[in-house]
């Protein structure tokens, strides 16, 4: 049978960052999640027939349970649901008052039958070494017939109890969320997706089986200043698979010391940092009663604020060995006691702590504002840091980036004391990477705000290069930063001609900006050239094509889209690619004809086109 487990993590107050001293404003904000795995539940059914023309009264069915190894009692061990009552009896299904394993069916009528059926929950202690054990299900029939009491003994039944799952939930959040600020109305800051984690270990030592869990977007519980602001749930993530705009999933079998790691994008409208965090949870027998709540320890179960999603064990020789499930880097707020150089205020999302999907938590060491030799150029691409790291275990490195973002990081590798090279993939802040850019607006300390305090703009933009690693040799390391240029446009197609005689494919690279990580594209097109007609105008953004049969087939035939990738969502660091397949042996009369596409991204709170980009060419030859 299922089992229910409602979380609701609750009382998530959001502080929008600029607000909070002059207004103190809070929005509370609620995000309900159902999680369902498989209960071991037996059902034990009573039949009885009154054949004569006398009323069998005060019917009870008293269970008793016994251990076969021992004979010992196990009446504590099972927990009995009310039974559900079929035709023939009159009662109720109420327990006794004297004993809860007793219950009242009420009389049977002459001349009928009577079912009665009870779910049986084997409780945690049931199996307390952890081991399959086998008990004995009977009990005592009683009832009144003729005025006289009869008890009649049940036969037991043999019934195989597995050991239960123990389900540790830790939810992480991210405690700094960056959109618009509401106090710089000159500009409007994008929206970064933030990210809310799930860690599910499996503590007990019985599978936790076909486990799912649904969520449910976001409702603003509290909200007494009225502040416009809205969140949107958008994509979730099992493990490290692909992100998916799905709110059910099917996590599979959790087996006892095994772990699930399940992340779900959101979005603000406006900036602010999370100063509460709790998550509750409710336990939903499916006997009706809350005995047998040991599923989830709750005493263990928690909430931790988060800074970035990690991966341990991403490189040969680390401690830690791949799970396959992403880690994360937590803020014990140890930046408020630190000051930024460059605003001089107290550092942000500052990680000390990794807590791992196994369940272990290590200590991060930091170091900030590591310098760069120098910025990249189109000439050097390549800039250099040399640090010496005195510590052993995880360490966290800060480096202003030199470049100002006018060049796309795309790759670090480390050389240190023993020689060997250690390269690291580049992601975005809401991927699971190691090493990830940041480019925010902050303001400086109104000591050297040089427009002073209240200014309507930011004062600058912060280009920051953070890199998470294990060290296990201390010493001086080198980091080769490889930088690439920027690209020039959001979309972009590796080849502009295809024949029609030999067919061919043109790839379609969709490249926005990090900062429009796991937004949701749609792809659009047409065959008419621009200067023959008006551009689609969609929420007041210019599509760069005119409307066409093309266009019409694109946005009535989502299973032709959906082969070439023309709709989906882009990855955490902004990307994606679809493809246009030209098939051979096209009629020659086709030469000529240009198809153009470009595409939309969805506002993931407003679910409105907010972007289009620029449009890329595919011309048919002979």
């Amino acid at each position: 049978m299922r089992r229910l487990i409602l979380a609701s993590v609750a009382a998530l107050t959001l502080s929008p960052a600029a607000l909070a001293e002059e207004v103190c404003t809070k929005v509370t904000i609620q995000i309900n999640q159902q999680l369902v795995l498989t209960k071991q539940i037996f059902e034990a059914t009573l039949g009885m027939t009154n054949d004569t023309a006398s009323l069998v009264e005060d019917v009870e069915l008293e269970f008793d349970f016994r251990r076969v190894v021992d004979g010992s009692d196990a009446d504590p061990d099972f927990s009995v649901g009310v039974p559900t009552l079929e035709a023939g009896f009159t009662g109720l299904g109420l327990p006794s008052f004297e004993n809860p394993l007793a219950w009242d069916l009420g009389n049977l009528l002459p001349g009928t039958s009577g079912t009665s059926k009870w779910k049986i929950d084997p409780l945690e202690s049931a199996t307390p070494l952890g081991e399959n054990e086998t008990f004995t299900v009977g009990g005592l029939l009683r009832y009144v017939k003729n005025g006289t009491p009869v008890a009649v003994p049940l036969f037991p039944v043999e019934i195989e109890v597995a050991p239960d799952a123990k389900l540790v939930l830790t939810y992480y959040l991210q405690d700094t969320v960056y959109s618009d600020d509401p106090l710089t109305p000159e500009i409007i800051e994008p929206s970064e997706p933030f990210i809310l984690g799930l860690r599910i270990q499996n503590t007990g030592q019985g599978t936790a089986e076909n486990v799912k869990i649904s969520t449910g977007q976001p409702e603003i519980v509290e909200n007494i200043s009225g502040l416009i602001i809205a969140f949107k749930l958008f994509a979730a993530q099992i493990g490290c698979d692909p992100a998916v705009p799905l709110f059910e999933l099917e996590l599979g079998d959790i087996e006892p010391g095994a772990n699930q790691v399940v992340r779900w994008v959101l979005s603000s409208s406006l900036k602010g940092e999370f100063d509460n965090f709790n998550a509750d949870f409710t336990y939903v027998n499916p006997i009706g009663d809350q005995a047998g709540d040991g599923v989830i320890d709750t005493q263990a179960s928690g909430t931790a604020l988060a800074i970035h999603s990690v991966k341990l064990g991403a490189n040969p020789g680390e401690t830690v060995v791949d799970d396959t499930n992403p880690d994360f880097l937590v803020d014990e707020q140890a930046g408020d006691l630190l000051v930024d150089p460059f605003t001089q205020k107290a550092v942000e999302d500052l990680p000390t702590r990794v807590d791992s999907s196994d369940g272990v938590s290590y200590p991060v060491h930091y170091l900030l504002d590591v310098p760069m030799d120098a910025a990249p150029t189109t000439l050097d691409l390549v800039a250099t840091v040399d640090v010496t790291i005195a510590q052993t275990g995880y360490v966290y490195l800060r480096i202003p980036d030199l470049g100002q973002g006018a060049f796309d990081l795309s790759q670090v590798a480390r050389t240190g004391p023993d020689n060997q090279r250690v390269s690291f993939s580049v992601g975005s802040t809401a991927s699971i990477a190691n090493v990830w850019t940041t480019a925010r607006n902050v303001d400086f300390a109104n000591a050297i705000d040089p427009d002073g305090p209240g200014n309507l703009v930011p004062d600058a933009v912060q280009h920051l290069i953070h890199v998470f690693q294990e060290i296990t040799v201390p010493g001086d390391y080198r980091y080769d930063l490889v930088f690439q240029p920027a690209p020039d446009a959001a979309l972009s197609g590796d080849i502009d001609l295809v024949s029609v005689a030999t067919g061919g494919t043109q790839v379609l690279s969709l490249n926005p900006g990090v900062e429009y990580g796991f937004r949701f594209y749609f792809m659009l097109g047409s065959i008419t050239p621009q200067a023959l007609g008006l551009p689609i105008v969609v929420n007041g953004i210019e599509v760069p094509l005119v409307f066409d049969a093309y266009t019409l087939l694109l946005l009535t035939d989502p299973a032709f889209q959906a082969s070439l990738n023309f709709i989906g969502s882009l990855s955490g660091s902004g990307q994606a690619q679809a493809v246009v397949a030209v098939p051979p042996g096209l009629s020659p009369t086709l030469a000529g004809i240009t198809f153009r596409h470009a595409y939309v991204l969805l506002d993931p709170v407003a679910q409105i086109v907010d972007f289009a980009s620029n449009d890329e060419s595919l011309t048919l030859v002979p």
